[in-house]
């Protein structure tokens, strides 16, 4: 491959260099094209970042095919597309039992997961642990241990693994994104947007970015920031679920019933409990009655697109049952 270096506003040509490499080469032809292109522009490259480049590891071509394939699945979410990608990274590290990257992300996966069909501490945790093991200075390794550790209640040891994980890899949007959601969630919004402003400054066409953002704005009540990140992130990419919902919700608390309604009803949610929550907020009892039933039918083979918490909070705050509630239906979402 060729590499060129030109000034955008004149056309003219400054550098350019050849790279000749094996395909299993691909990583470290990454970060050799990286470190040459800072050098030729006199970058100022922290002892981190030349760290990193400098560790590349090779990759098998189809190996390295499987974790782009698991990532991708990753990013676009939703039950079928978290359950592809972790069969993936599960194949990632058969072949190559000592990949970091792929422990990381296989955690990360069965954790969105859990938020929609229940997993084991043990799936996420281990996995988590094994890639810091394998790799102490992984940045998304460290991440998803704290997730884990914030899962178990370790709200401490969380935040020291998200301040390592920003430590090592500051520019990182999975790291910006997950350490935002972490401080909003234990109340500290002024530094949770400061982090999230850098992840976005710093990955502007990264859809996890924005979609988390969004979901930060409106736990902290910034409504219209909350719209504009959404539709951000569904504009670059439209299967990022986190976005759907917290669009949905905004529209609901705005009163915009009709908006959260079609937005829901027209995507994978159909039949979810986000979708009966809305019916339920815009007085249409009925339709709500009849998702809440589908979904606690003793047929049901698991919540689609809800858990228990989901269903709870609508039948706690609708208000909508006015003494009817069936405590059977509760005792079985709780």
């Amino acid at each position: 491959m060729t590499a060129q270096l030109i000034r955008a506003s004149t056309d003219t040509h400054l550098w350019a260099k050849e790279f000749d490499r094996n395909v299993s080469d691909m990583l470290q032809l990454q970060a050799e094209v990286a470190q040459a292109v800072a050098h030729e522009i006199q970058a100022q490259v922290t002892p981190e970042e030349a760290r990193r480049l400098a560790q590349a590891v090779a990759l098998d071509p189809a190996v390295q095919d499987a974790y782009l394939l698991g990532r991708r699945h990753l990013e676009q979410g939703g039950v079928e597309n978290f359950k592809k990608a972790i069969s993936y990274f599960e194949q990632v590290i058969k072949s190559k039992p000592d990949y970091a990257p792929a422990y990381a992300s296989l955690s990360s996966a069965r954790a969105d997961l859990d938020n929609l069909i229940p997993q084991s501490e043990e799936a996420i945790r281990i996995p988590a642990e094994k890639a810091v093991k394998l790799d102490p200075e992984l940045g998304e390794g460290h991440a998803v241990l704290a997730g884990a550790r914030f899962n178990a209640w370790n709200w401490t040891e969380a935040e020291a693994e998200f301040q390592r994980a920003v430590e090592l890899n500051p520019d990182s949007a999975f790291v910006c994104a997950c350490y935002g959601v972490f401080l909003a969630t234990v109340g500290k919004f002024r530094e949770a947007f400061a982090v999230l402003d850098h992840g976005i400054k710093a990955n502007p066409m990264s859809s996890e970015i924005h979609g988390n953002y969004a979901l930060v704005a409106y736990l902290g009540r910034r409504y219209d920031d909350a719209i504009a990140h959404a539709l951000r992130a569904l504009e670059l990419e439209p299967q990022n679920v986190v976005s759907v919902i917290v669009l949905a919700r905004t529209y609901t608390r705005q009163g915009k019933f009709d908006d959260a309604i079609a937005l829901l009803e027209k995507s994978v949610f159909r039949g979810s409990a986000f979708l009966a929550e809305a019916y339920a907020s815009a007085g249409r009892k009925t339709e709500a009655w009849k998702i809440v039933n589908s979904i606690t039918a003793p047929e049901a083979a698991h919540l689609p697109w809800g858990s228990p918490a989901h269903i709870s909070h609508w039948v706690i705050n609708t208000g909508v049952l006015n003494g009817s509630l069936d405590l059977s239906i509760v005792r079985k979402v709780l």
